[in-house]
C-alpha cells in the first residue's frame, strides 16, 4: 500500500495498492470470481476498503516496461 504524500495540489489521501500476479489469466479469474465463491479473508478485505473509501473503487492496470533490481 502506497500513500500519497504530496499528490499534485490534491490533499494526498489517495492510496495505491500493488500487486503482482503470476498471469493476466490469474488475475482475471481473481478480479471475476464470484462474491459466493470469494475467501472470507478477501470479503473482510473488501469490506475494510469500503469502510474508508470516500469514491468508487477505480481499477487500473499496467503494462510493465522496465525493472530495475536494487543496486544496479
Amino acid at each position: 500500500m502506497l500513500k500519497g504524500l504530496r499528490a499534485r495540489g490534491l490533499d494526498g489521501t489517495f492510496v495505491v495498492s500493488y500487486s503482482q500476479w503470476d498471469s493476466k489469466e490469474a488475475f482475471e479469474a481473481y478480479r471475476h470470481q464470484a462474491p459466493e465463491k470469494q475467501p472470507e479473508a478477501r470479503k473482510a478485505a473488501m469490506g475494510r476498503v469500503r469502510a474508508v473509501a470516500v469514491g468508487a473503487p477505480y481499477v487500473n492496470t499496467y503494462q510493465v516496461v522496465h525493472t530495475r533490481a536494487a543496486g544496479e
